[in-house]
């Protein structure tokens, strides 16, 4: 006979392999681009639905806040942003309506550290991720190794969506990489807003 908790830990199990085949069956013939329908399903597919709903809850905090970078919330509140959610369900970082509007708020962030003199690879990550919080030399390293960027490079604009990319992916991990709210393209997007 299971105990109490072993049998909680065998429904979690079950509840896992069941979630596991439902996200294996559903993406097997799913479309390769972000957004496309598969005409196969259709464009309501429940399956997908429930498998979207539990990545999203799985997903890093960078993502589910739509600020890829993880910008810090001010200590003192500090002015509203384009695009930032009139909630703030998150006391630490910031929160946006969208990536794109994460993305325009990091390019206004690096704009102010350049226009005070912080423009290299590694004064601009030193300043946004402080050793006081961060493994901040890995976090260059990281960056540099990801963009093919010198630590000493002076970032240009021409620059921002590797780095931001390189930047985003560090936030959030590489097994998000492939998730469209760190694309080149959504990037671009959330540059041409600010």
């Amino acid at each position: 006979m299971i105990a109490g908790n072993g049998r909680v830990m065998l429904v979690i199990g079950l509840v896992v392999s069941v979630v596991g085949l439902l996200v294996f069956q559903s993406r097997k013939n799913a479309p390769k681009i972000a957004g496309q329908v598969n005409p196969a399903r259709g464009e309501n597919n429940v399956i997908d639905k429930v498998v979207d709903s539990i990545m999203s809850l799985a997903a890093p905090r960078g993502i589910r806040n739509n600020n890829p970078l993880n910008i810090k919330e001010p200590k003192d509140g500090g002015d509203f942003w384009v695009g930032e959610l009139d909630t703030d369900p998150d006391a630490t970082f910031e929160e946006f309506i969208s990536p794109e509007y994460g993305y325009r708020a990091a390019k206004r962030v690096i704009d102010s550290y350049r226009r005070r003199g912080v423009k290299t690879l590694a004064a601009i990550i030193s300043t946004f991720a402080p050793s006081s919080e961060n493994l901040t030399f890995a976090y260059i390293s990281s960056v540099s190794n990801r963009t093919g960027f010198a630590h000493d490079r002076v970032i240009s604009d021409s620059d921002l969506p590797a780095l931001f990319r390189a930047m985003a992916i560090h936030e959030n991990g590489v097994a998000w990489a492939v998730h469209p709210s760190l694309s080149i393209d959504t990037i671009n997007k959330g540059l041409a807003l600010a």
